[in-house]
């Protein structure tokens, strides 16, 4: 009798413990931010004005560039012997400058957090020494190149991992994962991964397949595969600095389209909401959209309307949303037609969502600020 009175305790501790595990509401901060490609050089030991500026307009988030790949812009316009690496001391990549102090020194003064913005599987340095991933035919007869470096091959992910821990010793309030970490359609045809899936399903895929030879459920499992990936990466990463808060960039085909997201992108919000990821950075470019949608203002206007009617719904926390919202064109850096924007920003008021400022290139673009 008096064991089942114990087990009794037990049992209504569990389950006591458990409700209020269940009743815990986490606050999601509503971000306005900016997204900075690259620093000027006019900004180099003047970061104290830089941070001032961006208080004064209402920012209260910078997402800062912390990966360098060949081509790009160096911040302040530094001289480097770094052709890739990144921003941050690490032994896992070549370090171009270690910009992270300095920006959290600022962020903590004038309360604006700091986002590293940190690149994956299309960081030049991991390319040069690994290769892309193998893919699939997109044909019948011919393949394409692969987009980025194999994460489901072991040494590939392990480096990535380091790398990324390495940036969880920085006091920064969180990451935004590159647009890079996802796998085409056409890709993850490498005994790594089928290895894994036919271990899973036992279902066997040959490599040499065409992409429409290829059924469903290989798409549903990368993209949950390639979200378990990471979320591991995230845990070991909140052992460390267990404020992080993690933003995944996401393609808007993927916010109307689920089917489309798991197969061209291996993305998908559930999963990544599953998993406990904080923000969602969609990728709401009105001139990339309207290009590839062939749409006019008014159309576009309206597809932002319905995505966000969507999503807001959908989501717990409607700040979760960060709309990624065009303020230059990406080709020429070309300003946006500021009366256009400004019926993006009665959008983005009206659904009470974050935004982010993208690309933000100096602090005369704070005009673009929905007040």
């Amino acid at each position: 009798m008096r064991l089942l009175f114990i087990l009794l305790i037990i049992f209504l501790y569990n389950l006591c413990s458990f409700a209020e595990i269940k009743l815990i509401k986490f606050d999601y901060q509503k971000i306005i931010g900016v997204q900075v490609f690259n620093l000027s050089k006019e900004y180099y030991k003047n970061l104290d004005y830089y941070f001032k500026t961006l208080k004064s307009k209402g920012v209260n988030a910078v997402f800062i560039r912390v990966f360098q790949n060949k081509g790009d812009r160096y911040h302040y316009g530094i001289k480097s012997i770094c052709e890739s690496g990144v921003y941050f001391k690490t032994d896992q990549a070549c370090t171009v400058y270690d910009i992270l102090p300095e920006f959290i020194e600022y962020g903590k003064k004038y309360n604006i957090k700091i986002f590293a913005w940190m690149g994956t599987r299309k960081l030049t340095f991991f390319i040069d020494k690994y290769g892309v991933s193998e893919t699939f035919k997109l044909n019948k007869v011919s393949k394409r190149v692969g987009y980025g470096a194999d994460v489901f091959r072991k040494e590939v992910y392990n480096d990535l991992k380091n790398l990324f821990l390495d940036l969880a010793k920085y006091e920064i309030d969180g990451v935004l994962l590159q647009d890079d970490f996802i796998l085409r359609i056409d890709e993850s045809s490498s005994v790594f991964t089928l290895n894994n899936f036919n271990t899973d399903y036992d279902v066997y895929l040959d490599g040499e397949l065409n992409v429409n030879e290829i059924p469903d459920l290989f798409f549903s499992w990368k993209t949950e595969a390639l979200s378990d990936l990471l979320n591991d990466i995230k845990w070991d990463m909140k052992k460390i600095n267990p404020k992080l808060k993690f933003a995944v960039n996401i393609y808007y085909e993927t916010l109307i389209d689920k089917k489309k997201g798991e197969r061209w992108y291996g993305q998908s919000i559930e999963n990544y909401n599953k998993k406990g990821f904080s923000y969602f950075a969609n990728m709401l470019y009105s001139e990339q959209v309207k290009k590839e949608m062939n749409f006019n203002n008014k159309e576009y206007l309206s597809f932002l309307d319905n995505t966000l009617k969507k999503w807001t719904n959908l989501l717990d926390n409607a700040h979760r949303f960060i709309a990624k919202i065009q303020i230059r064109r990406f080709d020429n850096k070309q300003p946006i037609d500021k009366k256009f924007f400004n019926n993006v920003c009665n959008l983005v008021k009206k659904y009470d969502v974050s935004y982010i400022l993208v690309p933000f290139e100096n602090l005369d673009d704070l005009e673009y600020i929905c007040n």
